[in-house]
């Protein structure tokens, strides 16, 4: 989604060839660490293939999550594949066009239905987060649901970004705390 945004930001105001192409790039990078765990979920044989570097280019983070989810029910790696491709081009379709029809439409919403807007990554992260048994990442979750408001309402510009630090930096002491004898 990153690459999504940049391209489309940078496209609207007039950035065109290989800064556009070195932007989008930089903004994709932070999937390379996903992309390279994915790759022997999806192996049914030794080596890499062409596939692989297809399956690459539509992998995301919600891909991943549900991969790795799948993993551990789907046995056979090439119904594994075949069914990680069609989730992928789902996601990544809806997600285009998602991106096409907010970009077009923000700029007749209301000003607080943009400063609502603004909560769509924290609460596609919260729904992610939510199917995880580790302790920590629901700390933080739920404490991000108490601390990214409020400090949305006393910084539009840095309130979910410093929300967000705030209820993970917690979640990680408390865990700390609690697990020393």
């Amino acid at each position: 989604m990153p690459g999504q945004v940049a391209f489309v930001e940078l496209s609207a105001e007039g950035v065109l060839g290989w800064t556009l192409i070195i932007a989008v790039t930089i903004a994709n990078l932070r999937m390379l660490p996903l992309t390279l765990a994915s790759i022997p979920l999806l192996r049914d044989k030794p080596g890499i293939t062409i596939r692989h570097f297809w399956l690459a280019q539509i992998n995301s983070v919600t891909g991943f999550v549900q991969l790795t989810d799948a993993a551990g029910r789907i046995k056979d790696r090439h119904r594994l594949g075949r069914y990680f491709e069609g989730f992928c081009l789902g996601t990544l379709i809806l997600g285009a066009l998602g991106t096409t029809i907010g970009h077009t439409l923000a700029s007749q919403l209301p000003e607080q239905g943009v400063r609502a807007l603004i909560f769509v990554t924290p609460l596609y992260l919260l729904l992610l987060t939510g199917r995880t048994r580790d302790s920590m990442m629901l700390g933080a979750a739920i404490l991000g649901c108490i601390f990214v408001p409020v400090l949305h309402l006393w910084s539009a510009d840095w309130g979910v970004v410093l929300g967000g630090f705030v209820a993970g930096t917690l979640a990680f002491a408390v865990i700390e705390w609690r697990r020393k004898p």
